[in-house]
């Protein structure tokens, strides 16, 4: 899946996205406090942070208000699964990883993504940090993920960033786990209607019933999302709420917050 963005090999190995001779974009910024140091930028996470990128311009949804950032979560395959944390500049401000993902593939923990309710899988594509309250997770130990391309990954099966011993594996029920000692800097950093990007790289699952969040992206956002849009944008001179009906949903709150995770697998 890529969006017509040419890549500069001499960027590979930088702490910022390339995007040319002139592109008028400052050097590498200072790592947020509370994340790793970006070492480098592997090829896989320049294409996905350029498809995010893109998608955050032509989505109305999608489009980062001032301070939000762009986080690439590498299920790739290529390296440790680990986040990779963006300003809109393309610097990479941090690093959070290992992370845990979805234990549904097959074999069970198999790096796969897939967006079905069931699936215990990780939904794969654009998503947007929401605030989130529930039974396990809250505000202060979560972030909710609002899906921006049909995977209805917030309403319908409660997808999560949260806080999880089991880092580093596929322990979760569909979220994202990072260790307790980096969420605290992941949030601050990201807070809420920043974007996030599940990159699955061009791996589709065959044996997933939906294709919500492969292949081209498509800009059809949850409810969830639409109002982390406006809250982000709120207050800032001269833009409004976005014109966008909200994919529906039936909630079931939980169904991938990945409250059997710690202690129950």
């Amino acid at each position: 899946m890529m969006l017509g963005v040419s890549l500069d090999a001499s960027a590979f190995g930088a702490k910022r996205v390339d995007f040319g001779d002139d592109d008028g974009f400052p050097g590498s910024s200072e790592s947020d406090t509370g994340l790793a140091s970006c070492e480098s930028i592997p090829p896989e996470i320049e294409f996905a942070y350029k498809e995010a990128l893109a998608f955050s311009k032509s989505c109305p949804a999608a489009n980062l208000a001032p301070g939000k950032r762009i986080a690439i979560n590498n299920y790739s395959g290529k390296g440790t699964p680990s986040i990779y944390v963006f300003d809109q500049s393309g610097n990479c401000v941090g690093t959070v990883g290992p992370i845990a993902w979805g234990r549904g593939g097959k074999p069970p923990g198999s790096l796969q993504a897939c967006s079905g309710e069931g699936s215990n899988q990780t939904p794969p594509g654009f998503h947007l940090t929401t605030p989130h309250s529930g039974s396990l997770y809250q505000n202060h130990n979560s972030m909710g993920l609002a899906s921006l391309s049909g995977q209805n990954s917030y309403a319908k099966r409660s997808i999560l960033i949260h806080v999880a011993e089991y880092a580093g594996r596929g322990a979760s029920i569909g979220c994202t786990g990072v260790m307790p000692k980096d969420f605290p800097g992941l949030k601050a950093s990201l807070g809420h209607g920043s974007l996030v990007y599940n990159y699955f790289g061009s791996k589709q699952n065959e044996n997933c019933r939906t294709n919500a969040g492969f292949g081209p992206p498509s800009c059809l956002p949850e409810e969830a999302a639409v109002k982390a849009h406006d809250s982000a944008w709120a207050g800032i001179q001269g833009r409004r709420s976005i014109n966008v009906t909200p994919t529906k949903a039936g909630s079931s709150e939980g169904q991938g917050s990945g409250r059997s995770g710690l202690g129950g697998g």
